[in-house]
């Protein structure tokens, strides 16, 4: 054990002392030493690399973003100043061409317009007219007429023209037209025609009246293009032909055929062939990466395009991001160097601090902070004074525990005498609550049988009342059943009395309706009579005729129809008197039935109803006193179970009782047990306690104070 006392008043300036393991001494602060002890791992967990790097963060990356948002903006307006002014440019340009060709095409229609007579002039005629504007406009090489045939020149020298751009479209239109390059086969230059068409007073077509200028006079136009260093400007055909080009080589060829690079050509087909105007970017053949404006001339629909190298375009950009660059550059050393100072002043008295804790950790209180640490207004200063404040506080409190210490011990050697008398106290009580818990487990068990027993009383008694129940409702319908066989017995006994008085009544009408069929034999034996005596007449009228020869042969026939038609009248009375004779044998027939049955229905019908009457009438009766019987029996089983349920209840709370009482004994039972199982555990921790006293009073012995 080394004696660590060292006093603030010893040590000079900021100076700290260190504790060297090696040499058990102590060593104050030397900087070379520091250098040669240096570790990376160390320095990159320290609280200054920490501090630095945070700085940096919180300076470096506002000023990156910055800094690439103002690049960004600067590049993005460049861009568009670009572009605006190639756009710009070809604009120009296409209208500067536009404006080019409408004068070509306007000097013809003029002429044409103010010749009197124009259309009545010879082939001759209008070429001699027209010869003069190619000597007046020095960019027209020729001006000639075509006949309506396409056809110029004769013999040898002649040319068809007709299936020509120029003479086609003028011909089928009646309009004006500008045609794409083409090689005169005359001169082999490349020429541009302009053509207007010659139409007669019925507006018919007499040919046309066309002005060739070449290709190199729009080098007058387009070729002046110029921006920055290398742009130029060229122009394409609405088919895609070079029109004009500073490579002479691609003049009249199309652009898929003489270009190489997909993005060109992609940029050529998908977007100058089909917008007005706009900007693209493309890398030609070279690899050369280019920005490009193009805009549309209006009678042609030719294409005016300005090209750059992006090299060109973003030099300035290039330049003012170099610099930016060196300024952001410039700027991160600055801040990492503010960044170490700041972060060295941050964390050089916070390392002193630390030192001191180190100190304190070995059990060393006796060291003191410096006065000049301690006589900072900053937070650092507030932290070195609480610590040492702390450190005083710690003492006091070491030295009270050391006073405190030797009265634990001799509480915990009272305190173990107690409980050792409690242990054994415990114990009667736990042999008693075992007891009473067997007693209880046994009275709980007797309870639950009669608890069991009750309830299946409960139950068969439960099933008697509903069965009662049952047989009421059972008697109920019984009785109903017996109420409407009464009533429908009554019903059926006045109907039948009903039926056996209407077949009195229509039996007696039908009989006395007979005594007319007395009448008709009566009517019958008169016909029978009228026709004897008819017959009689007929005979003597016969007679009669007979005697006056031929005078009474008319008459002899009339007697003999008569005579038949009394036999007829005979015969018929004789079938009416057989059928009366057959009607009143019915109707002797019908009125036995009728008494028959008035009889049958007096004597046997009328008296089983009256007897099915009185037989409901009693079997209703019978009814309703067994159902007397059934409600009574129904209620004296409703109040036995309410008795049995009651019983039953009154059974389950003693058993529940009891059932909680076993359980309340064999949880005292339990908790007593438990009870001196920790009490013996107490006296096993006082012993402990006292151990650890002891030890603690060894181990505050070890700090100095």
């Amino acid at each position: 054990m080394y004696d660590l006392s060292i006093r603030g008043d010893s040590m000079q300036k900021d100076q700290q002392p260190i504790f060297n393991k090696k040499t058990q001494s102590v060593d104050h602060f030397n900087p070379m030493q520091q250098l040669r002890n240096f570790n990376f791992k160390k320095m990159v967990k320290g609280m200054r690399f920490r501090i630095t790097v945070l700085i940096l963060l919180m300076s470096l990356i506002p000023l990156n973003i910055i800094s690439s948002i103002e690049m960004s903006q600067f590049n993005k307006e460049t861009t568009s100043s670009i572009s605006d002014k190639e756009l710009t440019l070809a604009r120009s340009n296409a209208d500067i061409v536009d404006d080019w060709m409408g004068v070509k095409i306007s000097s013809i229609e003029e002429m044409i317009a103010n010749t009197k007579d124009f259309n009545k002039l010879s082939y001759e005629d209008v070429n001699k007219l027209v010869m003069p504007i190619g000597v007046i406009d020095s960019e027209v090489s020729s001006t000639s007429m075509v006949p309506a045939n396409g056809i110029i020149g004769t013999g040898e020298t002649a040319y068809d023209l007709s299936e020509r751009d120029y003479f086609r479209i003028p011909r089928d239109t009646g309009k004006a037209t500008i045609s794409d390059v083409f090689i005169n086969k005359k001169s082999g230059n490349m020429n541009i025609a302009f053509s207007v068409p010659i139409l007669n007073e019925k507006k018919a077509f007499n040919g046309i009246i066309v002005s060739l200028a070449e290709i190199d006079i729009l080098k007058k136009y387009i070729g002046k293009i110029k921006i920055e260093e290398t742009g130029y400007g060229f122009m394409i055909s609405s088919k895609g032909d070079f029109i004009y080009h500073p490579d002479k080589k691609m003049l009249n060829q199309n652009y898929t055929k003489v270009i190489t690079s997909k993005s060109f050509t992609n940029a050529i087909k998908n977007q100058v062939m089909v917008e007005d105007s706009g900007v693209f970017t493309y890398t030609d053949d070279k690899g050369i990466s280019k920005h490009a404006a193009y805009a549309t001339v209006p009678r042609t629909d030719w294409k005016v395009i300005v090209t750059v190298p992006k090299s060109e375009v973003y030099k300035e950009i290039d330049h003012i991001s170099f610099l930016t660059k060196i300024l952001v550059g410039s700027t991160i050393v600055i801040v990492i160097l503010l960044s170490i100072l700041l972060a060295g002043l941050i964390a050089r008295p916070i390392e002193r601090l630390s030192r001191h804790v180190d100190i304190l950790a070995k059990a060393d209180f006796t060291n003191t902070l410096s006065p000049r640490l301690l006589k900072r207004s900053d937070e650092v200063g507030n932290l070195a004074r609480s610590m040492e404040t702390m450190t005083g506080s710690i003492r006091m409190v070491l030295k009270q525990v050391v006073d405190e210490t030797s009265n634990v011990q001799l509480n915990i050697n009272q305190s173990s005498e107690r409980m050792a008398e409690l242990a054994s106290q415990v114990e009667d009580v736990s042999a008693t609550t075992e007891q009473m818990s067997a007693g209880m487990q046994e009275t709980a068990a007797l309870t639950e049988h009669m608890n069991a027993t009750s309830e299946e009383i409960t139950k068969a008694v439960h099933s008697i009342a509903d069965k009662a129940q049952e047989g009421a409702e059972v008697v109920e319908d019984i009785s109903g059943r017996a109420q409407q066989l009464r009533e429908e017995a009554i019903h059926s006994r006045d109907a039948a009395l009903e039926i056996r008085n209407v077949i009195e009544t229509e039996s007696r009408t039908a009989i006395k309706k007979a005594d007319a069929v007395e009448e008709i034999n009566m009517l019958t034996a008169s016909i029978l009579q009228i026709t004897s005596q008819t017959n009689l007449l007929a005979l003597n009228a016969s007679i009669e005729a007979a005697r006056a020869g031929e005078a009474g042969r008319g008459f002899a026939v009339v007697a003999t129809e008569i005579r038949k038609l009394a036999e007829h009248s005979a015969a018929t009375a004789n079938r009416i008197k057989e059928v009366n004779r057959l009607v009143l044998e019915s109707v002797s027939g019908i009125t036995q039935a009728s008494e028959k049955a008035l009889e049958f229905i007096d004597q046997t019908v009328i008296h089983d109803y009256s007897r099915l009457v009185d037989t409901g009438e009693q079997y209703f009766k019978d009814a309703k006193t067994f159902q007397n019987l059934v409600i009574d029996f129904s209620a004296t089983s409703e109040e036995l179970l309410a008795s049995i349920q009651t019983v039953s209840h009154s059974i389950k709370e003693v058993t529940d009782s009891n059932n909680e009482s076993a359980v309340g004994t064999h949880d005292i039972a339990e908790r007593t047990a438990e009870m001196l199982t920790k009490s013996e555990g107490m006296s096993n921790l006082m012993k402990t306690t006292e151990d650890t006293a002891l030890k603690l009073i060894e181990a505050v012995s070890k700090f100095k104070i």
